[in-house]
């Protein structure tokens, strides 16, 4: 087996591996679908309007990385 050969081998197996690895990774995240039941609505944070409510749908804001907040705002 010449050494081109062996190289394009190796880099295609690499090619499959990280490409299973994100699939992976991708698999492990799910879709959460909430019902306007479902959401536990709160007093929002007082930089907000009086009246303002929040809920947390995912994550948490105290920490580093993404987070999903709903808001209610009031009129005006």
């Amino acid at each position: 087996m010449s050494k081109a050969l062996a190289f394009l081998l190796t880099m295609a197996l690499g090619a499959v591996v990280v490409g299973s690895a994100q699939e992976d990774s991708k698999a492990k995240q799910e879709h959460i679908i909430l019902t306007p039941d479902d959401i536990k609505w709160g007093d929002a944070p007082p930089v907000l309007p009086p009246g303002a409510k929040a809920a947390l749908l995912d994550g948490d804001p105290k920490k580093e990385g993404i987070f999903i907040l709903r808001l209610k705002l009031p009129a005006g």
